[in-house]
């Protein structure tokens, strides 16, 4: 939480440094600068609630605690009427600001980078540092759409870097949805929240906004709603930027927790319905879209990509399917074109080969004839805009790379007193007749030009783990529902068709590397590639103690057997040496059928029997036997606390 800045992003990366950021470079083109957003709201979200199961409470207790910081980058985002004009060009670099960190940093250290104030680092509470991400990234949604992608830095997914500017993500407000559901546990309506100034002011702003225009536009109105709260909200966070950004806050304010909560209510029910209609027509949903903005008219226009696996796994980890939806889901997912048949998981994408060289930047003859500019300009020569090839084929200048560059020949075609005239009549169909041909709005990126590194055919193993996470979070909330016990057996079978597709349930040869290394992907023409501490490792991590069935909620320890399997058991008897947590080495005994695991270093061991039971062992020797499943709020909180009062627990689960 303290390294995010003023206008509610995070910097590059965090070392023991401290924070870090990305800084233009002479002659050097991998030197970008921008606010990579990806994953931000997920994992903040993930800790948040980490936190909530652990030690429930525990960040409520801290809502008023002014105890934390903002990072202070040097980014400037553009204002709301720029970023209509150039979505793509939206950060530019404070030199100055830079260079007062640097010194900062030579006398204070990593403390350095952080926004300070009088002469120490400002401070802040923690209900504004958890508020701030949620409306910058509120400040940026599209009804019908998603959250636009304007930071000059991908939202999600890398692999599809080439929407930045034009991208919406769906993914980014599915997760941005539970972030806000969750704020609305933490808050209380008669809390008192001490913010700053402008934060509250901006809060004000956006209530104004989200209770201005309803949820559900009316018929024909869609476009114009559309834009309308767009710029409502995108200048509510323009404003407060340029009151705040590289300077800090003008003083504080007192909010009710009522009103926050009013905020988090107006934007769940928008969010709300960009989802419902983010569902496609095979049970799928949409993942990104793609902004069409009519500036003049004051209308924006969403298009939709083809399906892909991210949108699946958010909203399978949204909360907001049913058990039989989550089912449907699933199943619709293994039936697509996301499948890959021969090794058994899941693309990113579908797998789509490009055209050929040849068959690009080809001017329908059909739609040719509609524009008399483009038909003049190939009857006196002008080839800056058009030819004519050998093949007989009509294709725009070599030398237009983008809509600019038409709109520049078009300029230069002024002079001409043939085409003058021309040029004013028809120069916007031939830019929409460019757009047409290269469509490059829907380029993505790697993802649909590249053969590998996630790229065309490529299996992701890093969103297939979170796809498990996901199917372990729909489990989690229905488990114990008896109601439920068809759909739950149905979607335990599905989740366990996709982890059969991943590296420790294959041989080396299927696998095509060593199965037991995380790995970023695998192409459709070779094995398992870039192993390291992936993505996949991570989720990896996350996703093992359920399947061993490990579960904290409220603070307590229990075992889950929803998808514990019976391979997982030993067979034989056997002695297992363990580190426990004073940091002796023991023998622990495992009987036949068990296995072992460990929760903050106390063994847990899980066997079969007839009854469903629980045995804790104590340091002391005494040892406490009870029905169930589930250990104590006060016993669990002794395992968190790593006290060394809980020697071992044996969790016994019907055979």
């Amino acid at each position: 939480m303290n390294a995010t800045t003023v206008d509610g992003f995070n910097p590059y990366r965090i070392s023991r440094a401290g924070i870090d950021w990305e800084s233009p470079t002479d002659n050097d083109p991998w030197a970008n600068i921008g606010y990579w957003g990806d994953h931000q709201i997920a994992y903040l979200l993930a800790l948040l609630e980490s936190s909530e199961r652990h030690h429930p409470g525990h960040i409520s207790s801290l809502l008023t605690a002014k105890r934390f910081s903002y990072a202070d980058v040097p980014y400037r985002l553009a204002s709301f009427d720029s970023l209509l004009a150039d979505p793509k060009n939206t950060i530019s670099f404070d030199h100055s600001a830079d260079a007062l960190s640097q010194e900062r940093v030579q006398e204070f250290g990593g403390d350095g980078r952080l926004l300070w104030s009088n002469g120490q680092v400002l401070l802040v509470s923690l209900a504004e540092k958890l508020l701030v991400p949620a409306m910058s990234k509120l400040a940026n949604f599209v009804p019908g759409g998603g959250i636009w992608m304007n930071t000059q830095r991908p939202e999600w997914n890398d692999a599809n870097n080439a929407l930045v500017g034009n991208g919406i993500s769906v993914v980014t407000l599915i997760y941005l949805r539970r972030y806000l559901e969750h704020l609305g546990t933490l808050f209380a309506p008669e809390d008192e929240l001490s913010l700053s100034t402008e934060v509250n002011d901006w809060l004000e702003r956006s209530i104004w906004a989200l209770n201005g225009e309803p949820p559900h536009p009316e018929a024909g109105d869609e476009q114009q709603h559309r834009f309308r709260l767009m710029s409502d909200l995108g200048s509510a966070f323009s404003e407060y930027r340029d009151k705040t950004v590289g300077t800090g806050f003008s003083g504080v304010s007192l909010a009710r927790g009522s009103r926050v909560l009013e905020f988090l209510r107006a934007a769940c029910h928008h969010l709300d319905a960009t989802i419902e209609s983010a569902r496609r027509s095979d049970g799928m949903y949409h993942s990104y879209n793609i902004l069409h903005l009519d500036k003049e008219g004051r209308r924006a226009r969403v298009e939709h990509l083809e399906e892909m696996l991210e949108g699946q796994v958010a909203i399978l980890a949204s909360g907001l399917l049913s058990l039989p939806e989550s089912v449907q889901l699933v199943t619709a997912l293994l039936k697509s074109d996301l499948f890959r048949e021969d090794i058994g998981s899941l693309l990113l994408y579908p797998a789509k080969q490009p055209v050929s060289f040849l068959s690009k930047n080809v001017i329908p003859e059909d739609r040719l004839a509609t524009n008399e500019l483009l038909m003049r300009c190939l009857d006196v020569d002008c080839t800056s805009v058009i030819t004519r090839d050998v093949s007989g084929a009509c294709r725009f200048g070599a030398d237009l790379v983008d809509k600019e560059a038409v709109s520049s020949a078009l300029d230069a075609c002024l002079t001409n007193p043939i085409l003058k005239n021309l040029v004013v009549e028809y120069r916007a169909d031939a830019l929409e007749i460019y757009e047409e041909v290269f469509q490059h709005r829907l380029y993505t990126g790697r993802s649909s030009s590249m053969h590998a590194f996630e790229g065309i055919g490529s299996v992701y193993w890093h969103m297939v783990a979170k796809l498990l996470v996901a199917l372990q979070r729909t489990m989690q909330r229905f488990s114990g529902d008896s109601r439920s016990s068809t759909e739950m057996a149905a979607l335990v079978n599905l989740y366990r068709v996709i982890r059969s597709g991943m590296g420790p349930k294959k041989s080396a040869a299927d696998w095509g590397a060593i199965p037991t290394d995380p790995y970023s992907h695998s192409p459709s023409h070779s094995g398992a590639q870039q192993p390291g501490m992936t993505g996949f490792a991570k989720e990896e991590v996350l996703a093992r103690p359920f399947e061993l069935g490990l579960r904290v909620d409220a603070g307590v320890i229990s075992l889950d057997p929803t998808l514990v399997h019976p391979g997982e058991m030993d067979r034989e008897a056997r002695i297992v040496r363990f580190r426990n947590v004073s940091g002796v080495i023991e023998d622990v005994e495992l009987p036949a059928d068990s296995f072992i695991l460990s929760c903050c270093q106390i063994p847990i061991v899980v066997k079969r029997g007839k009854d469903e039971t629980t045995t804790i062992s104590f340091s002391d020797g005494t040892v406490v036997p009870s029905e169930g499943l589930t250990v104590d709020v006060r016993t669990s909180g002794e395992i968190f606390r790593r006290t060394g009062l809980v020697q071992k627990i044996e969790f016994t689960i019907c055979e």
